[in-house]
């Protein structure tokens, strides 16, 4: 019986590159597209962009992060309101001049 693999390594497998090793010492940095740091709204000290707190006057970045958010949040409710009651004045319209469109309209049968 003859065998349809060859013994000799394929060379399109011999051509694929392998991944980079992975690390094992060090530290790990962010991406550039990320920075590492952040400034202090309130006192413009530079903070490691995962802090908490302000080292400098003790700003808390997460309740500032939660106020955003909730600010974020009434404001999109509120544009979807105002989107609510304009589509529904076009319904009232469009619905008022049908109306007014039967009633000019009399058939003469």
């Amino acid at each position: 019986m003859s065998s349809s693999f060859s013994s000799g390594p394929s060379s399109s497998y011999a051509s694929v590159p392998l991944p980079a090793p992975i690390p094992t010492s060090g530290s790990w940095s962010a991406p550039a597209s990320q920075s590492s740091t952040k400034n202090c709204p309130t006192c413009n000290k530079e903070c490691k962009s995962t802090a908490k707190f302000c080292m400098g006057c003790g700003f808390n970045f997460a309740k500032s992060d939660e106020d955003e958010v909730a600010r974020n949040v009434e404001a999109a409710r509120l544009r979807q309101q105002q989107s609510r009651d304009r589509e529904q004045q076009q319904r009232n319209q469009a619905s008022l001049m049908a109306n007014q469109a039967a009633q000019a309209y009399k058939p003469s049968w």
